[in-house]
């Protein structure tokens, strides 16, 4: 933040953070934030603003407001697409404000969060998916002739952390990211029915007690494995790994290697067959198929 204000409070103000009650001040109310929210344009007020939220916070502070589930819902709907980070004239920490109001307005202060949320969180404690997929299912896309050289059982220090979506849902994401990989002659192994949700939806829903334990789980998992590098083709797997673990609470262990598998495959080399294609193991091609763009 580059706005410099005296009397930064030391303590919350009626229960928000310091720093947030600091950066609701801080905020000029410029409204160079409008132009970049898609949550404004798509619901129309003020309110919906990283501005019109700054707003209101100074109003709940001075005891004009007080919470109800619409602006707790407010805070819930934010994107995280972080554009307005990039256009604050005072280079304020926005979304991370609004991420660290959610886990104390719904881990700490029990409000309620979407029904959605709710429903990915039971399906999460339950079978360790956002999808309600089973678990025994999780690893049903993995081919079968990668199961010598790249299945659970195989020892390496690269694994292949799939994510949610493409284990129940974009299949074709993590069977083409894996055949690649291993036509890159890339040495991974994968986690299979021991791999759990990355957490990135509790996270953002404000259920930090449930993404805390799920990325113990994933971290362990990793550990057991002997790995040391994490290798993703999902973008919140990959932030997950990268950004948000290393600066838990569990410190050096969560730390890892990460690459995304475009990353792995510039360092790898991919072996063309006779036609100049790559082969897809486990699958028959037609002539179109296996090229690169």
């Amino acid at each position: 933040m580059i706005t410099h204000l005296e009397e930064r409070p030391s303590q919350p103000v009626r229960g928000i953070p310091a720093d947030v009650a600091w950066y609701a001040y801080s905020c000029s109310q410029c409204g160079y934030c409008i132009d970049e929210c898609d949550q404004f344009y798509g619901r129309g007020w003020e309110s919906q603003s990283p501005r019109g939220r700054w707003y209101w916070l100074r109003r709940y502070m001075e005891g004009r407001e007080e919470w109800d589930q619409f602006m707790v819902d407010t805070f819930l709907v934010c994107t995280t697409c972080e554009m307005c980070n990039l256009r604050c004239s005072a280079a304020l920490p926005i979304e991370p404000s609004w991420m660290k109001l959610r886990g104390q307005l719904i881990n700490e202060e029990k409000k309620m969060t979407f029904p959605p949320f709710e429903m990915m969180a039971a399906a999460l404690q339950a079978q360790g998916d956002i999808w309600a997929g089973y678990r025994k299912d999780r690893a049903a896309w993995f081919p079968q002739d990668f199961l010598p050289r790249h299945g659970p059982e195989h020892k390496a220090r690269n694994i292949y952390f799939a994510g949610c979506t493409a284990s129940y849902v974009e299949k074709d994401i993590a069977m083409a990211s894996a055949c690649l990989l291993d036509a890159a002659g890339v040495d991974f192994t994968y986690l299979g029915t021991k791999e759990n949700c990355c957490g990135t939806p509790m996270l953002v829903a404000g259920k930090w007690d449930l993404f805390t334990e799920i990325m113990k789980r994933n971290i362990q998992a990793v550990k057991e494995a002997g790995a040391d590098t994490v290798i993703s083709s999902c973008p919140a797997c990959d932030m997950m790994w990268r950004q948000v673990y290393p600066t838990s609470h569990l410190g050096p262990e969560a730390r890892h290697r990460v690459w995304d598998h475009r990353q792995t495959l510039y360092r790898g080399r991919l072996r063309e067959d006779s036609r100049g294609r790559f082969p897809i193991s486990g699958q028959r091609q037609s002539p179109h198929e296996g090229h690169l763009a």
